[in-house]
């Protein structure tokens, strides 16, 4: 299975998170726009941020990802298990410098093939409208200030994932 493509024809895949990527998340992170959608708009300062990333990175029911373009880290996708039934809470930024070619579009396809089982489901912000038509462009139902996406059939982890699975 080939891995989607951004709109400018680069392969958008995952990568796990380490420790050597929290200062670039924390420059995201930091972003007005990124956090003009989060639940906290404070952006958090270097001490906060690096507890927060490494909680994530030990935490097993995370699956943290950084989305590449190319080979260029471009976002983050995270999986957080919200309950032992199946679901996930999905969390996704891109990198400013990489909005608008369709890699968040692209992470969406790839986190459904990575747990094809699974619930997956998104806040978004009532404010938020490229997230609401990202959410509705990708096929998930939205249900009041969250999107679902429920679990398909027959559909495995393809090699392009490979390194992303725990």
């Amino acid at each position: 299975l080939d891995p989607p493509l951004a709109h400018d024809g680069t392969a958008i895949n995952f990568r796990p998170a380490v420790s050597a990527d929290a200062e670039q998340v924390l420059i995201w992170q930091r972003d007005s726009g990124t956090r003009r959608y989060s639940r906290n708009p404070a952006a958090p300062d270097a001490k906060e941020h690096l507890a927060w990333f490494t909680t994530r990175l030990d935490n097993p029911d995370c699956l943290f990802n950084i989305i590449m373009h190319g080979d260029v880290p471009a976002g983050v996708l995270r999986l957080d298990s919200r309950a032992e039934d199946g679901t996930y809470e999905i969390s996704i930024h891109i990198a400013p410098e990489h909005l608008r070619l369709g890699i968040a579009g692209a992470a969406l396809t790839l986190a459904r093939i990575l747990l094809p089982g699974a619930e997956l489901w998104a806040e978004v912000l009532a404010n938020s409208d490229a997230s609401h038509a990202l959410f509705c462009g990708a096929s998930y139902c939205a249900e009041g200030s969250w999107y679902v996406s429920r679990p398909r059939s027959g559909h495995g982890a393809p090699d392009i994932l490979e390194k992303a699975l725990p």
